[in-house]
C-alpha cells in the first residue's frame, strides 16, 4: 500500500482497514468511539503490489482474474496498464498472454481509488447508484467503516485448446411427460474461434458435443450414435422415473390449487344467492337466517334498515 504511509504487508483477500489496524496506523475501529478516528482511509487512493513467477505452461491464453476488486481500481501488470474497473460483485478479467510469454516476473498493481459517496440505512434506496455494499456506510448494527481493497481471490487462469465459457441451463416438460433439460455452453478456442454448443432433449446421460478429429471421426462416440438414432444428441440429468414423479407431483398440486379455488368461488356464489334472495323476501320482518354476518346493513324500497341474524 502506498498514499501517506510507507509499504506494508497487505492480505487479499482482505481490506486496506484490516491492513491498518495490523501494521499499527490504525486503533481497532470497532471499539469505544476508534472509527470515527477511521474515517480518513475511504477518502485516499491505496495501491496494492506484488510480484510472482509466470506460469511453467502457458497454454493459449493466460487471464489475470480478479473474483473481487472494491471499489473502482486501475490494474496495471510489468508497468503496462491492463484497463479500469469499477463494481465489487463483477470480476475483472484481463488478458495477460503476450506480457506472460516476454516476461519471467510479473509484476502486479492495482491501485484503488477513494471510496464513493453512498446512502446509509438512514437515506433512500433510490439515490443509490453503485454496486457496493452499502452497510459501510453507517447501519444500526455497525459503525460507519467503508472498506476497500481486494475482498477475493486473485488468480491466473490458463486456456488450452479448448475451454468452456458461459453455460446456460433451460428446463421444460415433454408432452408425454418426460423432463427434459437444455444446456447451451461457449466453447473458446479451436480453428473457428470458438461458438457455441447446444443439446436438448430425453436421451439419458450427460450430452458431450464434441465435433470432429483429424481424421474426420467424431470425438463423442455417443454424440454421434445418438445422431444417427434421431436421438439429436440431447440430454437429461435427471431419470425418466424421477422426471415422471416430479411432472406427477406438480399436476397433483397443480389440480389441488385449482380445486380450492372452485370451492372458494362456489362458496361465494351460494353464499351471495342465500343472502341477496333470503333478505330481501321478507320485507315485513326483515329476520334472515344463514346470513354468516351477525349483523347487516340493507336498503328496502329506500328504507334503511337493521336486520338482525337468528343463526
Amino acid at each position: 500500500m502506498k498514499g501517506v504511509t510507507a509499504w506494508m504487508p497487505a492480505a487479499a483477500p482482505g481490506g486496506v482497514q484490516h491492513d491498518l489496524y495490523r501494521a499499527g496506523y490504525i486503533q481497532h475501529p470497532h471499539r469505544d468511539l476508534n472509527s470515527l478516528s477511521c474515517e480518513w482511509v475511504e477518502h485516499r487512493w491505496w495501491m496494492y503490489r506484488t510480484s510472482f513467477p509466470r506460469p511453467a505452461h502457458l497454454g493459449r491464453k493466460v487471464e489475470l482474474v480478479c473474483k473481487g476488486l472494491d471499489y473502482k481500481a486501475h490494474v496495471y501488470l510489468n508497468n503496462v496498464p491492463l484497463g479500469e474497473h469499477e463494481g465489487m460483485f463483477v470480476p475483472a478479467v484481463f488478458d495477460i498472454t503476450d506480457i506472460a510469454r516476454t516476461h519471467e516476473t510479473l509484476e502486479l498493481r492495482i491501485l484503488f481509488e477513494h471510496a464513493p459517496q453512498e446512502q446509509s440505512q438512514i437515506g433512500r434506496t433510490s439515490l443509490t447508484h453503485t454496486q457496493k455494499s452499502r452497510f459501510g456506510y453507517k447501519w444500526d448494527f455497525s459503525a460507519r467503516l467503508v472498506p476497500l481493497g481486494i475482498w477475493d481471490d486473485v488468480y491466473l487462469r490458463v486456456h488450452e485448446e479448448l475451454s468452456l465459457g458461459e453455460a446456460h441451463v433451460r428446463t421444460d416438460v415433454a408432452e408425454d411427460g418426460t423432463g427434459v433439460v437444455g444446456l447451451k455452453v461457449r466453447v473458446e478456442g479451436g480453428g473457428d474461434g470458438g461458438g457455441y454448443a447446444d443439446g436438448r432433449g430425453s436421451g439419458g446421460g450427460l450430452c458431450r458435443r464434441g465435433g470432429a478429429d483429424r481424421s474426420g471421426r467424431p470425438r463423442n462416440r455417443d454424440t454421434a450414435d445418438r445422431r444417427r438414432s434421431g436421438a439429436g444428441g440431447g440430454c437429461l440429468f435427471v431419470s425418466r422415473g424421477k422426471a415422471a414423479a416430479l411432472v406427477s407431483e406438480r399436476a397433483r398440486r397443480a389440480a389441488a390449487v385449482r380445486a380450492r379455488s372452485a370451492t372458494a368461488e362456489g362458496g361465494m356464489r351460494r353464499w351471495t344467492r342465500a343472502r341477496s334472495s333470503r333478505a330481501f323476501a321478507s320485507s315485513a320482518t326483515c329476520s334472515t337466517r344463514r346470513v354468516p354476518r351477525p349483523r347487516c346493513l340493507i336498503r328496502l324500497r329506500s328504507t334503511a334498515r337493521k336486520c338482525t341474524s337468528k343463526g
